[in-house]
């Protein structure tokens, strides 16, 4: 199987870069856009909402390792985002983000960063949709 755009793009529920793809039919391979934002897992919420989680290395950083470029931080909700509406539509809709705003409170640290976002408002070709972001402070909203 080739690279996907995007890994809700197969409809799987449970997406990991480490899940055996013998045993979890629903996975399938991350692009490497993910890859490099340390993207970890995804899954749709009972709530309505969607998580992926990332684990963004070193190598995002500046200030000496101490703090993720902002916009790495931005590239995690945006991805967030899109793979709950590609999730949603069966793959039917690829979204295009037409603009982005983001409040940064904290600085985000290298490590576990939990990405949860939600639609708030779908139109026939627009959408408001809100994403926010956590390592062990909120950082963004």
């Amino acid at each position: 199987m080739g690279s996907n755009p995007t890994p809700s793009a197969k409809f799987g529920i449970n997406m990991s870069t480490t899940d055996n793809k013998d045993q979890n039919p629903h996975s399938v391979e991350v692009p490497p856009f993910l890859e490099i934002l340390g993207f970890s897992g995804a899954h749709a919420n009972d709530d309505e909402t969607f998580t992926c989680e990332f684990n963004p290395g070193i190598n995002l950083t500046h200030s000496n390792g101490m703090i993720v470029q902002g916009g790495f931080v931005t590239g995690m909700l945006d991805s967030c985002m899109a793979q709950q509406l590609i999730f949603k539509s069966e793959g039917a809709l690829i979204p295009l983000t037409l603009d982005i705003d983001v409040k940064f409170f904290n600085a985000c640290a290298p490590g576990p960063v939990v990405t949860v976002g939600k639609v708030i408002k779908q139109g026939k070709s627009c959408l408001l949709y809100t994403s926010d972001a956590a390592d062990d402070l909120l950082c963004v909203d």
